[in-house]
Order: C-alpha cells, then sequence, then structure tokens
C-alpha cells in the first residue's frame, strides 16, 4: 500500500444523476489529483501540501529476532501487485495492468542502538520491483517471477538478536505525473510479509496464547520465533468472509496500563456494515469515535462528527452483534441503488461506507491493570459485521494504533 499524499476518489461510471457522489459523464472515472486534465476534488489531509498520513519513506515493518541465530529469510509474497484480468501470467498492454506502471522498493536495515528510528539503522539490501512490465514476465506465476508466489526479499546470515525493518516505499513514475498520474500518490499495491529461520518455512507465533498455533511452536516452548509486525502505519487488505470476521490489531502490554489507545482507521469498512474493536478476551468494548474534517471543509457523514459505542449492560459485551452495539459504517441508502449513500468529503465519491476516504478516530480508556484484567493476553481486534456468510467483501485500508502518543505493534 501507499501512503496518501492526498485524497482523490474512483467513481462508478455513470452514476445516478440525484445521487450525491459521481459525475454522470467524464473520458476517465479516475479523479485526478494533478495535471491539466484533473477532475474532481483533491483533498489534502492538513494545510494543502501534504497529508498527515502521508511520510516519504514509506511504511516500516519490524523483524524481531529473540535470539542470534544462524540465519534468518524474509520472504514476500505478491511483492509487486501486478494488474492480470485474463490471469494467465502476462501482463499486456490491450486493457490488462490499466494501473499503469511504477515501481515498489523494499529495503532491509539491520538493528542498531535506537530501535524506535529506523530511518537511521544499517542498510543491508534492496529490491526493487516495477509492477508492470510487458516484455521480461516479471508478473509471471513461475521462474523469475514474483506475481502470487513467495519471493525472498533478503537472507541474513548470521542474525544476530534485534530488531530489523523491511522499508517498503514506491518510486514516481515521472511518464505519469504531467497527466496527473503521479504513482507515489495515486498507485496501489498489496503484499504479504513473512520471516523464518531454517530451510523452510514453519508457522509460529510469539503470542503464547495464540491458540490457532500449536503450543510447541509458541512461548514458552518456542524461543526462537521470529515476529514480523508493522511499525505506526500498516496497510490493510481484509478478505473477508463468514458473518462476524475478526483481525488481528494491535499488542497492548501492561506497561500501557491507566492510558488512553487511540486507534486510526483511514478509509475503513467498506462493503461491511459495521465495525468493533475487541479486547485481548474477546469482549467487545466501549469507545468514543470522531472523523477527522481533513479539507476544513468536508461534508458531515451520516451520524455526525463524533460520537460513543456503549456495550449493553455493565460490562463489555462477550457475544457477537446484535448482543453488542457496533460503529455504523454504512449508513443510509435512501435512494435504493444498492450502492450506500452518505454525504462525502467531497463530490465524485462512490463508496458505499459512510467512511469513505475519512480518517475515523477511535479511543478506548485501558483497565487500570492491564496485566489482572486481561490474564496475560494482549492482543485487540477489529471485528467487522457483514449481515451474512455469504457476503464475502476485499477492504483495503490503513490502520494504525498509539497508546498516549507511543506506537505499539500492529499485526494483520
Amino acid at each position: 500500500y501507499l501512503l496518501p499524499i492526498s485524497d482523490a476518489n474512483y467513481y462508478f461510471n455513470p452514476a445516478p444523476t440525484n445521487q450525491y457522489p459521481g459525475p454522470t459523464s467524464g473520458s476517465t472515472p479516475w479523479n485526478r489529483c494533478r495535471g491539466s486534465d484533473a477532475v474532481g476534488t483533491t483533498i489534502d489531509l492538513t494545510d494543502g501540501s501534504e497529508g498527515d498520513t502521508y511520510d516519504p519513506n514509506g511504511y516500516f515493518y519490524a523483524v524481531e529476532v529473540p535470539v542470534d541465530l544462524s540465519s534468518v529469510t524474509i520472504q514476500g509474497y505478491d511483492l509487486s501487485h501486478c494488474y492480470d484480468d485474463n490471469n494467465d501470467g502476462s501482463p499486456s498492454t490491450n486493457g490488462e495492468d490499466s494501473g499503469g506502471s511504477f515501481q515498489t522498493r523494499y529495503r532491509v536495515r539491520g538493528p542498531d542502538t535506537n530501535p524506535y528510528l529506523p530511518t537511521d539503522n544499517p542498510l543491508i539490501s534492496t529490491l526493487t520491483l516495477t509492477s508492470r512490465t510487458d516484455t521480461s514476465g516479471s508478473c509471471a506465476n513461475s521462474g523469475s517471477g514474483y506475481r502470487n508466489r513467495w519471493m525472498t526479499i533478503q537472507t541474513i546470515s548470521p542474525a544476530p538478536a534485534g530488531i530489523y525493518f523491511v522499508q517498503v516505499d514506491t518510486l514516481d513514475d515521472l511518464a505519469n505525473t504531467a497527466s496527473g498520474y503521479n504513482t507515489q500518490r495515486d498507485g496501489s499495491n498489496q503484499f504479504s510479509l513473512r520471516a523464518r529461520t531454517g530451510s523452510s518455512f514453519s508457522p509460529c507465533s510469539t503470542d503464547q496464547y495464540d491458540t490457532a498455533i500449536p503450543a510447541a511452536s509458541r512461548p514458552p516452548a518456542k524461543t526462537d520465533c521470529v515476529g514480523v509486525y508493522a511499525i505506526e502505519w500498516m496497510g490493510v487488505y481484509a478478505n473477508l468472509g463468514g458473518t462476524y470476521p475478526s483481525f488481528f490489531l494491535a499488542d497492548i502490554g501492561p506497561e500501557h496500563s491507566n492510558k488512553t489507545m487511540l486507534v486510526r482507521l483511514w478509509d475503513p469498512g467498506e462493503g461491511a456494515q459495521a465495525i468493533e474493536l475487541l479486547d485481548p478476551n474477546g469482549h467487545s468494548v466501549d469507545f468514543e469515535w470522531s472523523v477527522v474534517n481533513g479539507s476544513g471543509s468536508d461534508v458531515a457523514p451520516t451520524g455526525g462528527w463524533s460520537g460513543t459505542v456503549d456495550q449493553a449492560g455493565s460490562g463489555a459485551c462477550t457475544s457477537a452483534p446484535p448482543g453488542c452495539v457496533e460503529l455504523d459504517v454504512l449508513g443510509n441508502d435512501p435512494l435504493n441503488t444498492g450502492r450506500g449513500w452518505n454525504p462525502q468529503p467531497g463530490p465524485f465519491r462512490g463508496s458505499r461506507s459512510k467512511f469513505s476516504d475519512r480518517l475515523l478516530e477511535l479511543r478506548v480508556d485501558l483497565p487500570e491493570n492491564i496485566a489482572t484484567a486481561y490474564g496475560g493476553k494482549t492482543w485487540w481486534r477489529v471485528r467487522y459485521t457483514l449481515g451474512s456468510t455469504s457476503v464475502n467483501i476485499t477492504d483495503r485500508t490503513t490502520w494504525s494504533v498509539t497508546v498516549s502518543g507511543d506506537p505499539v505493534r500492529l499485526v494483520g
């Protein structure tokens, strides 16, 4: 994923003439941010230059090596997303790969004495991949291609204990910049990361309460499990199925007792009906919510700019909705178009979600004693309500979690 420098959205074409998001004509369905043929409204998230979610350094992912190891291999899946409509493993120029070409760069940085400033960590290696290559077959499913397969980013040997970082960013495609498609701002990507020690990958967990992993593959039995997690911001491709699917969000330890957790969700929940926050015991919890008015002239979504989600009864809800109180992310659809409708930040919004292109902030008061409240468990989750087991959505969003300003570990 790319961190947005500004905000412009994609719309469906044609759009209903009496429905607020959506123009009814135009040569392209993309609201270009820049260029002579730019259309729509660009909403800068701060003062007109760069959005407050934009970081020119890209995303950072930590690879935490708990003990000295002979080697650690860092791998990625689908490292530079290829648009291949025919699923033939070979991009073309006949309409496939219409997202254009841009490069994704993976830089591996070694540990140093300041793990909270990864930009100054020593550079170990750089891998740069192009999302669209019409002749070399870089998107192929086999051979040297990186599409739909795991590919090694770097093997570190030996691998002393410490926190290594994978820095992910994208490089501008200058050929497209003039027409408004500056890919550092407009491109999109999706990938997965994992790390292993030894010659083969075997799932393990650094969380001793992760019951999805056998006990022998998590603490205290497993002492050499390499942890992978995001730093500050994490791009999420929530491929959801079932009625109430949930995803791990953040690791909140006892050092954060009696503080306030801030969860920031950019463009969350599209295709879903509602979202909740689950504590480490799996209970739905109370929270305050607010929507950031990024441009200063945004239109308030259904429900307004802020509110609270309070669980029924005297304590945290322990069941699945509708017994628990959730935050609605869909809103109403007065025209019954099937697309949903909410006042959007600006024109040409085509999403069903009322938080489309919005920054949603959730605040949770943490217990006075986290260790006592959760019995040693530390992982929080986000739970979606889809409404039906037959529903399956693919929500692309960005998550950030801080506690009193301090970043925490993110896994999704």
